[in-house]
């Protein structure tokens, strides 16, 4: 999805990831000329570093990726704002989040929910209008729009949406 829909592999781009997952975060090390950090609070990470108050200069990141977080963060709004502060004009935050499709808006919990990992919200079908207010264009891509039944069958790869938050700026 990402080959096809960004060009987030490209030599000479800033690519920052946080809660990186080992994998990934090995292959993205592995590419020549790819700049890329991971941080976290917590876990494995090349450096350690807050969402809410990122270390990062402003409109210096070409790609920012944040993969089942944001449902673990209480300020999600100010990540958010975190996030788009670092993207260089035209650049691109890539989000996935568990979302309840049946549910129209967010729920926001009391406290984290030890049944659902920890999570201090389930997010919505309104989880684009989040990133929208934050700033972002926002556009929803599934690996059902670039690879066919059988491949996504083969790998167990899931349908649900991965989104694409661009900050305006350069086109």
């Amino acid at each position: 999805l990402l080959l096809t829909r960004t060009d987030l592999f490209a030599p000479g781009r800033r690519v920052v990831e946080v809660a990186p997952m080992r994998g990934f975060e090995a292959l993205l090390r592995a590419q020549p000329g790819l700049d890329y950090v991971s941080f976290d609070l917590e876990r494995h990470a090349m450096e350690r570093g807050d969402i809410t108050a990122m270390r990062y200069a402003t409109d210096s990141v070409d790609y920012f990726l944040c993969f089942h977080v944001l449902e673990h963060i209480p300020d999600a709004v100010t990540a958010l704002a975190e996030i788009h502060r670092v993207l260089a004009p035209g650049g691109t935050a890539v989000f996935q989040v568990p979302v309840d499709w049946s549910a129209e808006r967010t729920r926001e919990y009391d406290a984290p929910d030890p049944r659902d990992v920890g999570h201090v919200r389930q997010y919505g079908a309104d989880f684009p209008d989040h990133l929208a207010w934050a700033g972002f264009l926002v556009t929803g891509v599934s690996v059902a729009d670039t690879l066919d039944d059988a491949t996504i069958a083969r790998f167990g790869l899931s349908r649900e949406p991965v989104f694409l938050g661009r900050k305006p700026g350069h086109d």
